[in-house]
This record gives C-alpha cells, sequence and structure tokens, in this order.
C-alpha cells in the first residue's frame, strides 16, 4: 500500500501544500520561460509588474503583522 493510501486526509492536505510549496516554483519558472519564448520578453516584463502590483495589492485583504516581510520575499522571488 502507497503512502498516500494510509494517509489520513488532514496528512494529505499538509503533503499537498508542501508539494505546491516545493515544486510550484519551479514550475512557475519553467513555465514563464516557456510563455517568454513564445512571446518575448516584454510579456515576462508585464507579467513582474502586473504580479508586483497584485503583491504589494494584497496588503489590504491580509492583515499579517509580517506582510512586510513576505511580500519582500515574494517580490525577490519573482524576481530570481
Amino acid at each position: 500500500m502507497s503512502k498516500l493510501q494510509a494517509a489520513t486526509p488532514e496528512d494529505l492536505q499538509r503533503l499537498k501544500l508542501e508539494a505546491s510549496a516545493y515544486f510550484g516554483p519551479k514550475m512557475l519558472k519553467e513555465a514563464l520561460l516557456r510563455l517568454c519564448q513564445a512571446c518575448g520578453a516584454d510579456s515576462l516584463d508585464r507579467f513582474e509588474k502586473t504580479m508586483v502590483d497584485q503583491i504589494e495589492a494584497m496588503h489590504d485583504d491580509d492583515n499579517r503583522a509580517n506582510f512586510e516581510t513576505l511580500k519582500e520575499f515574494a517580490i525577490e522571488q519573482l524576481y530570481a
């Protein structure tokens, strides 16, 4: 029996979040590289600007005490 079949619903949810956090940035980066190859560098520049604007606008919806730090890391990862 695989580990997934034996996992509780809580374990599955935790694993899904962990997998998204671990693999998501790599998948997104590869998707953006393909987009850039297909549509040109201008599309990547527009995407980055839009994402920065959306990240900064999230402060209105999220009252986390560490929002500024999270925002800084997110924007840093966007350009990594």
